[in-house]
């Protein structure tokens, strides 16, 4: 089949019909009477795209479960084609279910044919599937990082100081949702406020420029960030942390500590050099 796929499928051009497959290919199809070494399935091309599957049921309930045991072992070897097993249908076929045959003649592939379109998703008036991408948003986990700056000798009171900064400014901030429900109750109906529903890791960073260089690429992945720098920790005062800093590059800057927040997966990629507090 592979070898078939590769070189012979965008050959057929003109309507072609394939027959004669064999039956490792075709587990649940019927043998042939002739030659059980071949399947009683056939199939359509046009324009070198299959269009259609057709073949006889194989009814033989024995036979059908030992194919579909084959086909489950190979589905655990990666074969991401092998069928799983359906106890249903080999109870209907061992109570009498009669012989069936199936034509399957794609209308979403011969409309691909007729408006001259590469991908099936453009024919479908209501798909079924959502991209991948939008799958893989869904599903995602996200998680917070704190990251400190090791070089800067903090007093414990500062370390505190610095994560809790940076977590009040990223949670005023965000505008995500950060909790599946704001209080729990306890047994006497008092209510407690609940944490923030994402997990949060604390590391540390070797110097101000590491946490630069994070930041950068966190906010090139478009992720939430907050900054804590040595002017933050030196005043309350909004307007002087504002003056000092005009007066420094970018360069110059001492970071305490940093925030990111995003996608699991890219939070790991940025801080995998980093180690936990």
């Amino acid at each position: 089949m592979a070898i078939s796929e590769e070189f012979c499928e965008k050959n057929f051009i003109q309507p072609t019909i394939l027959y004669d497959y064999p039956v490792e290919t075709s587990p649940l199809a019927k043998r042939k009477a002739s030659n059980p070494r071949y399947a009683e399935r056939f199939e359509q091309y046009i324009f070198g795209m299959e269009v259609g599957n057709n073949y006889s049921e194989l009814n033989d309930s024995q036979v059908l479960e030992e194919n579909w045991r084959d086909q489950e072992e190979a589905l655990k070897q990666g074969n991401e084609e092998a069928q799983r097993m359906d106890k249903d249908f080999i109870n209907a076929l061992e109570v009498g279910m009669p012989p069936t045959c199936g034509i399957a003649i794609s209308m979403d592939r011969l409309t691909m044919l007729v408006t001259d379109q590469h991908s099936i998703r453009d024919v479908i008036f209501f798909p079924f599937m959502k991209p991948k991408e939008e799958i893989k948003k869904e599903k995602e986990i996200y998680v917070v990082a704190t990251i400190i700056n090791s070089s800067v000798k903090m007093e414990q009171w500062q370390v505190l100081n610095t994560v809790a900064h940076l977590s009040a400014a990223f949670g005023a901030r965000s505008e995500k949702n950060l909790f599946k429900f704001d209080t729990i109750k306890t047994g006497d109906n008092k209510n407690i406020k609940l944490n923030i529903q994402h997990a949060i890791m604390i590391k540390k960073a070797k110097s101000s420029n590491q946490i630069r260089e994070i930041s950068k690429q966190a906010e090139k992945e478009e992720m939430e960030v907050a900054h804590f720098t040595k002017e933050m920790i030196e005043t309350t005062n909004d307007n002087k942390v504002a003056e000092w800093t005009k007066g420094k590059n970018y360069k110059d800057i001492d970071f305490f500590g940093l925030l990111i927040f995003g996608p699991k997966s890219k939070v790991e990629d940025l801080t995998s050099d980093l180690k936990l507090y």
